[in-house]
C-alpha cells in the first residue's frame, strides 16, 4: 500500500503482521504540501510483526561487540547482510505531526530493543 502512495523507504523492508492505523487531520492548513499536511495530523498506530527483515543492518558488527552482545573473539560471517526481527509490537501515538512511543519493543537475534520518545 505503501508504494502505490510513492513511499520508497520502505522497499527494503519485508515482512508479516497487523497493522492497526487510526490517524486523522484536525485543523486549518495554508496549502497541500507535505509539511502542512503532517502537521495537522493526529491519531494512533498499533504495530504488532511476528517476523520482519530489513535489507541493511540497523544494528553494525561493531556496536554489538561493542555493546557486549557478541563474544569478541568471534567474528560473523562477511556475507550477512540486513537485520532479522523476529517480533516487534508497540503503539505510536501521534500528535501534531509529531509521533512518539512508549512501549515500542523489537526481539531481534542478538538480543531485545526497548524504545521510548519521539524523534528530535
Amino acid at each position: 500500500m505503501a508504494k502505490a502512495y510513492g513511499v520508497t523507504s520502505l522497499d527494503k523492508v519485508s515482512g508479516w503482521g497487523t497493522l492497526n492505523i487510526d490517524v486523522h487531520g484536525t485543523g486549518p492548513i495554508k496549502s497541500v504540501n507535505q509539511s502542512e499536511i503532517m502537521r495537522v495530523l493526529n491519531g494512533s498506530v498499533g504495530l504488532t510483526s511476528t517476523i520482519l527483515d530489513i535489507q541493511e543492518r540497523i544494528l553494525p558488527v561493531n556496536s554489538r561487540k561493542f555493546a557486549g552482545f557478541l563474544n569478541p573473539n568471534v567474528t560473523p560471517q562477511a556475507t550477512q547482510e540486513g537485520t532479522n526481527i523476529q517480533k516487534m509490537m508497540g503503539h505510536i501515538n501521534v500528535k501534531n505531526g509529531i509521533a512518539q512511543t512508549s512501549d515500542l519493543q523489537a526481539q531481534l537475534e542478538v538480543g531485545n530493543i526497548v524504545l521510548a520518545g519521539r524523534p528530535v
